[in-house]
């Protein structure tokens, strides 16, 4: 997989570890949203949920969200492109320059990081 670089605009910087780990909260998005179903079903199916499988479903539930949030704002000409880079690696579609991906990438993360309360949306 390629070297994850986060442009070095001043006013928008994020702290490496905390890029990476939003990143990585991304990345890890369909076993969160799989874990999330298979939780819910099973509270769903007369199982007396524990506090902690309630917790589970909150924060997993919060996560899920954050991210698919975050995407609604991604212009949808770019979400495929841009989630499967993320995801995978694969290199950015060719019907658009390299910095409109990294503006788009760059704004998805922030969004993220926004919505898991990470970071503070005054400080754009």
């Amino acid at each position: 997989m390629a070297k994850i670089y986060q442009p070095q605009e001043s006013e928008k910087w994020i702290p490496h570890n905390l890029y990476m780990a939003i990143i990585y909260h991304i990345r890890d998005y369909n076993r969160q949203k799989e874990e999330l179903e298979n939780c819910r079903s099973s509270v769903g199916r007369g199982h007396n949920p524990t506090e902690k499988k309630g917790l589970k479903v909150i924060k997993m539930g919060q996560m899920v969200s954050a991210i698919d949030c975050a995407m609604e704002c991604i212009p949808p000409e770019y979400r495929a492109g841009l989630w499967e880079h993320i995801v995978s690696g694969a290199p950015y579609p060719d019907y658009a320059a390299h910095a409109t991906w990294r503006r788009h990438k760059l704004a998805l993360v922030r969004l993220v990081g926004e919505n898991l309360g990470y970071l503070d949306p005054n400080e754009r």
